[in-house]
């Protein structure tokens, strides 16, 4: 089933409709659209400024370092900590 992108104004394959919220690691009462070509650790339509078929490699890098830093301040017990061996 397809749903209408308000990104692209047009219906979208990639485009589906959650209860998940990525940036609690659960699930919320808000329905949220969700792109299925997005990576990294926000999936949320509404956080994007334009369609992420469109951007650049350096505005999927900015934006994916951006939510990554959200992510980890809303959840800082998961930070995963390097070992250091000698």
């Amino acid at each position: 089933m397809f749903i209408e992108c308000p990104i692209i104004g047009k219906m979208c394959a990639m485009c589906a409709k959650s209860n998940y919220n990525p940036m609690i690691d659960g699930y919320d009462s808000r329905e949220h659209l969700h792109c299925g070509t997005l990576t990294g650790y926000e999936t949320r339509i509404n956080f994007l400024e334009k369609c992420w078929l469109d951007m650049d490699n350096k505005e999927r890098a900015k934006f994916r370092r951006q939510k990554k830093n959200e992510y980890y301040a809303l959840n800082p017990n998961k930070i995963v900590k390097t070992k250091i061996t000698y």
